[in-house]
């Protein structure tokens, strides 16, 4: 099963939705059982790797883009695609095993400096956009280095609040990054000089 939301100024957005329940159904983070969920998210059913690459281009052309001093078509939100893959295994005993298991895929906009971000005409969108974006690539980086943290000391710094609500993208995440998972990160950076800080 697949579900992808993308995070635009801290509010969500599911990009599987149509156009029609986009406007009728507000997707939020709820507490449940299993964890953090999305009340209102679509979930569509995939049986192959091309559906789930064409799930993906579909959710591609929904993401907002913009244009800023740095790229033509800048991504102005983060990304979370979530395949959840559910096994079934016949065992000799007769006993059937079910195995459960979730891939994040996250694209994050990547972060900027004011000087940037736009142009005189959509400064004000740019700048409220560059805001939220650093922010919470700033939390992110801190739940990371707290987590470290954690892992480094053990049991003495288990009281540690870990900032996991300071941002959708990590309340989110909050189990892949909290729990028992692989974190895989890359990074895509630009060879020219002119995107260079001086």
């Amino acid at each position: 099963m697949d579900s992808c939301l993308e995070i635009y100024n801290e509010e969500l957005c599911d990009l599987f939705a149509s156009e029609e329940q986009r406007r009728g159904t507000k997707v939020e983070i709820m507490e449940g059982k299993d964890g953090i969920c999305c009340r209102g998210q679509v979930k569509m059913v995939v049986k192959s790797a091309e559906d789930v690459l064409t799930l993906m281009r579909k959710a591609q052309d929904c993401r907002k883009i913009g244009e800023t001093k740095m790229n033509k078509e800048s991504s102005r939100s983060h990304c979370i695609f979530t395949l959840q893959v559910n096994a079934h295994k016949l065992l000799n005993d007769g006993n059937n095993l079910e195995i459960h298991g979730k891939l994040h895929l996250v694209d994050l906009a990547g972060s900027e400096c004011a000087k940037s971000s736009g142009g005189k005409g959509i400064a004000v969108k740019r700048e409220r956009e560059r805001s939220n974006i650093n922010r919470s690539l700033l939390t992110l980086g801190r739940v990371i280095l707290m987590l470290k943290e954690q892992c480094e000391n053990g049991k003495k710094s288990s009281n540690i609040r870990i900032p996991y609500r300071d941002s959708k993208l990590t309340r989110l995440l909050q189990k892949s990054l909290g729990g028992k998972c692989k974190t895989l990160v890359i990074a895509t950076l630009s060879p020219s000089v002119v995107s260079m800080e001086l």
